[in-house]
């Protein structure tokens, strides 16, 4: 009867049974553009029509919220995307240029095969073959290098020698390494069994050979070869690093080699190497001794997920060439620091991968939150249609159909616009400043995993769209059963999120980073803990989610004071907030998480980047360092300006595990470094977190312990290149045979640098010898000796202000001056002179200088204040007395009775020698060692014994981070970090290192405070080199936006960002929504007597309430997050807790910025809810139906 009653209401057709019937009404229907009692011919509609058509009709009449809907998921999208494109386009890039910023010889890989079994070439082959498998897409050219025959007889004769050693090589780097003076270089052998080959030119002149001269050489077996002289050729810097591995360092020629392969001692005359074309030795049958090949990787080609894989293989190096090349010799040996650096690159990447991950996650979290809120908002505004489409006949399968095809459109719709605008955010980012700096792409493609991000949140939005129709709807008028069961449930899901935020916090404070445990090189890389990166998430979320437990106290409080208000504004703000709780929960939760996500990011951002600061003030020491040009040291202080730059020694040590005079003396001890500071430069780690973190420390223990006097020494005048004077060694009537002094002069310049000057040797038999040394001009920059244009600068006028403060005299004894007894003589130095002016041949800067004689008083008075003392601390001082009349200085020696191998060294200096160094160990070292402040230490600095007194311990010493530690620091790789590390006394160092015979300038680095070097604005940069040059601010902004760490800061920018937009934008849509659901309601209030504005003030009251609640909720949130795990994630760069420890800075500007935005969104809210009242016609929204 219903049915046939339906049928006849309807007309004579009866309706599609597949479409929902609709009961007669008098109101017009929302989905109807006729009105009530209008007539229209009936149309049948499919299943497909109907839905497509119900649902377009509904986008036509609500079109508003949908697009306000899609505008907040497509910018959550987009901003989960974009970060998405941020990590894939920047981690590729930022490896491979991470590693090529690593220099070349850290990275050359070298192998060297004794005694190859068959051919060069086979052996080649197989090399190649392996460096290939193990470098894989690393891989650079072919292995270039060197195969070298065994140093062996050779028929020829030299003078003084009855048998003559020799050697031929192949090189691939002939060119560059030689230079030919005669003749052409050999080709290869015509078949004639005749090997043609260059001779050394001082090999040709010692054996009186010249082009067109033979040699046998042993061949393989009996055989010999026939070696034909075709050119002539002079090394390329011998003694050089292309030298290093040659018998002869490329000398030439050797009239005293020491054989090889005997068991005592025998030096014969040897000579080569006899350079050979490629593939000689083999077509020669030659027996190579040693193939020595490199091979420089490349790392345009390295990929991120080959990463890990090339760790593996380059920590099993010397095991995978072996079994890859095959038995090709007797041993391979495989060295290279390839493996470190890639290694560190994959540890930087993990460290940056976790900070990113962090990042991703808020975002995450907070774009799930806005879709979420967007989408039940939405849903929501529909579910009065819902319920009334299933009134009218609708079956379950047609809303769940119809909520599907409404989902799925407004979800292809979302990732469709949020993939290009993605890609363009990127571009943004790329055009920030950071990421143009590391090189980073302007522009990226849209790969796979962006689209299934894309897909993946716009999958999120249709699920909460579609979940309505999938059940019940849950109302918020349930029952109070149920009521209390779902605040039961999110009561354990509270606690859940308080468990688990306990777990991740112990779990970073156990592990001190978001990512596990750096690997060991060769070793499989740690990777990501998802645990700990999630830690920081789950702290924020659980505070959060318990902040928005204020809403119902809230609501209360608010009615309580409602209650005696006077006005109805207040009253209905509370019983609207009670009234509707599951909406404003969802509103302040939306904006607790993006104002937490804000607060933390900054914070964490903040403090991150201050402590990359601290740690490069820790690692550099002073605010700028530089490596000092040791062939060039006193023209580079005149050339570094007046003041504020102080020289620094930096030197390896061992410190022996005993006291000093310990009967245990001498065993394997500690290896580490000596640092010797000045007053000033100590005065430089005084300051900051590094002198918080031990800098002032050292200063303390260390102060007053310099003892120099500034006027010791004999005034040079000014514009002195160098020094001469006469000297005459021993007594001509009784002369020491064989044996030769040499002789050398102390210099100290303006800046306190000592420098120990050579001066030239004369043979110990009474006659005047006429001997002189420049300053070392040659190198300061590489050309003429100019140095800088500041105060103190060198050209053509020399040095000023430097002194005379000692002199050096070296006894060096030939074959024949051993004696059966320990011989007294004495060196006399007289004319001593300084040379000024000239300067025009780098080759010999003094060649055109004037003398300019020193006065015999000022000599003669000043070296009588002056102390003698033996490099051998064991033997006895000398005696200093007047030198004769005639003569300027006199220095007594001792030739030992075994003097052709023994040297000794006498010393007459300015200042009172030095005997104990105060020094200043790290804390760990003395509680290892068990050393107690008083006690003496023995340092072996550089081989040099030296005896010290601990006069204390610091945790840390600023600026103990070695010259090639910083490099990698640059690079975004691990090794910034701090050596083990004794400070003493810089002057009073270099002293004793001279009393000890140390030569050269007693300088490694030059230090410098602020201003000058530090931000290189004055002239005294000129006299260094940029690439040596390391400072402070410098180092900060590489470890902040090197290739692999820049994706830190800018993801954490992109979700800073990201949580402001969406917070406006959620709460924008928030209100609108609920402005829309509660027209009938406001409508109702306007029509008793409500005006429009206590309309706007209503809903402005309320929007203060729910902002209030959600600033100080979420600002709290992320303050707290801030504080528990900001110090937890921010580790160095390989992973470890970085040095000095993190400090959280709140950036309380920025924070208070962030209430200050949200005025202005409540602002602009109230704004639009005033302009929408002024429009709106309560009579006329009432008569429609209420409005929906």
């Amino acid at each position: 009867m219903q049915g046939q009653t339906r049928g006849r209401a309807h007309g004579r057709h009866r309706p599609d049974a597949s479409a929902p019937r609709r009961p007669r009404s008098s109101a017009r229907d929302p989905h109807d553009g006729r009105a009530p009692g209008s007539r229209r011919r009936a149309v049948r509609l499919g299943p497909r029509s109907w839905l497509l058509g119900t649902a377009l009709r509904r986008a036509s009449a609500q079109w508003r919220l949908v697009v306000a809907v899609v505008a907040v998921a497509t910018l959550a999208c987009s901003l989960v995307t974009v970060l998405g494109l941020l990590v894939t386009t920047t981690e590729e890039g930022g490896v491979r240029r991470t590693l090529d910023a690593v220099p070349a010889d850290r990275t050359v890989v070298r192998v060297t095969v004794d005694t190859p079994t068959g051919t060069v070439a086979e052996a080649r082959t197989a090399i190649d073959r392996a460096l290939r498998d193990l470098l894989g897409e690393a891989a650079g050219a072919t292995p270039t290098g060197s195969a070298v025959s065994a140093v062996a007889d050779v028929d020829g004769r030299a003078a003084g020698s009855d048998r003559v050693l020799a050697y031929a090589g192949e090189y691939d780097d002939r060119d560059a390494r030689a230079e030919l003076v005669a003749g052409s270089w050999a080709e290869a052998p015509a078949g004639d069994g005749v090997l043609p080959a260059a001779l050394p030119e001082a090999a040709a002149s010692a054996l009186g050979l010249g082009i067109g001269s033979t040699l046998e050489v042993p061949a393989r077996g009996d055989a010999t070869a026939t070696v034909r002289v075709v050119g002539l050729y002079r090394a390329v810097d011998p003694g050089g690093t292309a030298w290093l591995d040659d018998p002869l360092q490329g000398r030439g020629d050797d009239p005293a080699f020491p054989e090889p392969d005997v068991s005592f001692a025998d030096y014969v005359h040897a000579v080569g190497p006899l350079i050979v074309a490629d593939g000689a030795l083999d077509a020669a049958d030659v027996r190579v001794a040693t193939l020595d090949l490199r091979t420089q990787p490349t790392f345009d080609r390295v990929t991120v997920a080959g990463l890990d894989a090339l760790v593996v293989r380059l920590g099993d190096a010397d095991a995978g060439i072996t079994r890859t090349a095959g038995d090709v010799g007797q041993s391979v040996a495989y060295s290279s620091g390839v493996a470190d650096a890639v290694a560190a690159a994959s540890a930087a990447l993990t460290v940056t991968r976790a900070t990113v991950a962090v990042a991703g996650l808020l975002l995450a979290v907070l774009a799930l939150a806005a879709i979420a809120q967007a989408g039940r908002l939405l849903a929501d505004a529909r579910d009065a249609e819902r319920r009334l489409l299933q009134a009218r006949g609708a079956s379950r399968r047609q809303v769940i159909a119809l909520a599907g095809v409404e989902a799925g459109v407004l979800g292809l719709l979302v990732a469709g616009i949020s993939l290009p605008l993605a890609a363009l955010a990127y571009r943004g980012l790329a055009a920030l400043p950071a990421m143009r700096a590391a090189g980073m792409p302007v522009a990226s493609g849209v790969p796979l995993g962006s689209v299934l991000t894309a897909v993946a949140v716009a999958a999120l939005l249709a699920a909460v769209l579609l979940a309505p129709a999938l059940g019940r709807a849950d109302r918020e008028d349930a029952a109070s059963g149920r009521a209390g069961v779902a605040r039961l449930a999110r009561s354990g899901i509270d606690l859940a999120l308080l468990v688990l935020a306990g777990l991740g916090i112990a779990q970073l404070l156990a592990y001190r980073s978001a990512s596990a445990s750096p690997a060991a090189s060769g070793a499989v890389p740690a990777g990501l803990d998802p645990v700990l990166v999630a830690a920081p998430v789950v702290v924020l979320v659980a505070v959060a989610a318990l902040a928005v437990r204020l809403v119902p106290l809230a609501a209360r409080g608010l009615g309580a004071l409602a209650a005696r208000a006077r006005g109805s504004v207040l009253p209905l703000a509370a019983w609207e907030l009670a009234r509707r709780g599951r909406r404003a929960t969802a509103a302040v939760l939306l904006l607790s998480l993006a104002l937490a996500v804000c607060t933390f990011g900054v914070t964490f951002l903040h403090t991150w980047r201050i402590s990359q600061e601290d740690q490069a003030a820790v690692a550099v020491g002073p605010a700028a360092r530089v490596v000092a040009d040791a062939d060039a040291a006193l023209a580079q202080s005149a050339g570094l300006g007046a003041g504020g730059v102080e020289p620094a020694l930096r030197r390896p040590l061992r410190i022996d595990g005993a006291p000093a005079g310990d009967p245990a003396e001498g065993g394997v001890g500690t290896g580490a470094q000596v640092l010797g500071l000045s007053a000033a430069a100590r005065t430089m780690i005084a300051d900051g977190r590094g002198g918080a973190a031990g800098g002032e420390r050292v200063e303390e223990l260390l102060r007053g312990s310099t003892r120099t006097r500034d006027d010791a020494g004999i005034a040079l005048p000014d514009g002195s290149r160098g020094l001469a004077a006469t000297v005459r060694v021993a007594d001509a009537a009784a002369p020491l045979a064989d044996v030769r002094v040499r002789i050398a002069a102390v210099v100290e310049d303006p800046r306190g640098l000592l420098a120990v000057v050579d001066l030239g040797d004369a043979p110990a038999d009474g006659t005047e010898t006429e001997v002189a040394g420049a300053f070392a001009f040659a190198g300061a920059d590489g050309t003429d000796g100019t140095v800088g244009d500041g105060a103190g600068a060198t050209d053509a006028a020399g040095l000023d202000g430097l002194r005379l403060v000692g002199f050096r005299a070296e006894v060096v004894g030939g074959r024949d001056s051993d004696s059966s007894s320990e011989r007294a003589t004495e060196v006399l130095v007289g004319g001593i002179a300084a040379r000024t002016g000239g300067g025009r041949d780098p080759a010999d800067p003094l060649a055109d200088a004037a003398a300019a004689p020193l006065e015999d008083a000022a000599v003669i008075d000043g070296v009588a204040a002056w102390g003698g003392v033996s490099a051998d601390p064991a033997a006895r001082p000398p005696a200093v007395e007047a030198a004769p009349e005639g003569w300027q200085v006199r220095l007594p020696v001792l030739v030992p009775p075994d003097a052709s191998g023994r040297t000794t060294v006498t010393l007459l200096v300015a200042w009172v020698p030095v005997g104990l160094v105060d020094a200043v160990i790290p804390t760990a070292l003395a509680e290892g060692l068990g050393v107690d402040p008083g006690m003496a230490l023995d340092l072996a600095v550089a081989g040099v014994r030296i005896p010290v007194t601990v006069v204390g311990d610091a945790p840390l010493v600023p600026g103990s981070a070695t010259p090639e530690a910083l490099a990698a620091g640059a690079s975004g790789l691990a090794g910034a970090s701090a050596a083990t590390t004794v400070v003493v006394d810089g002057p009073t160092l270099a002293r004793v290192l001279i009393q000890r015979g140390t030569t050269g300038a007693l300088v490694d680095e030059w230090w410098a405070g602020s201003g000058g070097l530090a931000d290189g604005t004055t002239s005294a940069t000129d006299a260094t080199d940029a690439a040596d040059l390391v400072t402070r601010a410098g180092l900060a902004r590489d470890l902040q936006e090197a290739p692999l760490r820049v994706a830190t800061p800018t993801a954490l920018l992109l979700a800073i960002a990201a949580a402001g937009i969406l917070a406006a934008a959620g709460f924008a849509l928030h209100t609108v929504a609920a402005l829309r659901a509660r027209r009938a309601d406001l409508a109702h209030l306007r029509a008793v007597g409500l005006s429009a504005s206590g309309v706007v003030g209503l809903v402005a009251v309320e929007a203060l309430v729910l902002t209030a609640l959600g600033a100080v909720a979420g600002i709290a949130a992320g303050l707290l997050t801030a504080l528990a795990v900001g110090p937890l994630v921010a580790v160095s760069p390989g992973g470890t807790a970085p040095v000095p420890g993190v400090e959280v800075h709140v950036p309380w500007l920025a924070v208070g910025l962030l209430p200050a935005g949200l005025a202005v969104v409540l602002a602009l809210v109230v704004a639009a809810v005033a302009g929408s009242q002024q429009a709106v016609r309560p009579a006329e929204l009432l008569r429609a139906g209420g409005g929906e």
